[in-house]
């Protein structure tokens, strides 16, 4: 896999659904800061996730992009977002995560947040991206991972 600078990921925006995506207590909504587009909601336990297959390519850093909305009623919504790569049988070969707060201002909005994965092991055989609620409720969108060459 090159260091392209395309997303890995399928269908991050969510235009169509669920698809490779899997989880639980996360449902598909309108996103309301933009018509005819969706949105994953979720509140506290729930979680997405996509596995992605290799090979990867060690010379590259993965960036994970993603937005986070806090839906609730007050401050204190929390998120979890991790990279891992995954070895064989299934092993943890290495995580990022990423534990975000997002602000809870009026007008509601989106709020981007990014973190940069170090390259994987050369036995990686796959990478889970999951985003996971810890506390309130909170809208997720255009989730991405970006291959890019280290210099």
């Amino acid at each position: 896999m090159a260091c392209n600078g395309q997303n890995i990921l399928t269908n991050g925006n969510f235009t169509s659904g669920f698809h490779r995506w899997r989880g639980k207590k996360a449902h598909l909504v309108a996103n309301p800061m933009a018509e005819g587009d969706a949105s994953v909601a979720m509140g506290p336990g729930g979680l997405i996730y996509q596995v992605v297959k290799g090979p990867f390519n060690g010379l590259c850093a993965y960036y994970l992009r993603f937005r986070v909305m806090n839906h609730s009623l007050q401050a204190g919504a929390r998120a979890v977002a991790n990279v891992a790569y995954m070895g064989q049988n299934g092993r943890v070969l290495g995580q990022t995560p990423l534990t975000v707060d997002p602000p809870n201002r009026k007008p509601r909005r989106f709020f981007t947040f990014f973190t940069i994965v170090p390259p994987p092991s050369p036995v990686t055989k796959n990478m889970v991206v999951a985003i996971s609620v810890k506390s309130g409720f909170v809208m997720v969108d255009y989730i991405s991972v970006v291959a890019h060459k280290i210099e």
